[in-house]
């Protein structure tokens, strides 16, 4: 039987930190005391603080392109949240008004940071991070 949910914030911190706003479903497999189960959520990474001391510079040419030496990033940064996704199985073992359970999932999350440089010009930079979601716990 599905069971929709909204998830209760948490923090992330990768650098600068952020607030995961979500929505998610699990769907049991079996009505059984313990029953395997799928689960998804999404939702949105809002960002809650910066991190002003870590100003990462990046390489003024890639082999896809290049800028010519007047060109440069300037150190005003602008960080952005973005969309996040996962999805994943687990199993749950209940015993009277305990539950314990362990899944693991895929988790994806994009942040943006919009970055002024030495021209009029903006640059967004996309970072996109991939993980592996391990979760152990108990319900009550």
């Amino acid at each position: 039987m599905p069971r929709l949910k909204m998830a209760m914030p948490g923090l992330e911190f990768i650098g600068n930190s952020y607030m995961p706003f979500y929505g998610g479903f699990r769907i049991y497999l079996r009505e059984n005391r313990t029953s395997p189960f799928i689960f998804g959520r999404a939702g949105y990474m809002a960002m809650i603080s910066e991190n002003r001391e870590q100003v990462l510079y990046y390489p003024m040419w890639s082999s896809s392109s290049y800028w010519p030496p007047s060109y440069y990033y300037t150190s005003d940064r602008e960080y952005k949240g973005g969309p996040t996704a996962t999805i994943g199985m687990g199993v749950s073992i209940a015993t009277g008004d305990l539950e314990t359970y362990l899944s693991f999932a895929y988790r994806h999350f994009r942040t943006k940071e919009i970055v002024p440089t030495s021209t009029v010009n903006k640059e967004e930079l996309f970072f996109y991070y991939n993980r592996l979601e391990i979760k152990a716990g108990l319900r009550f």
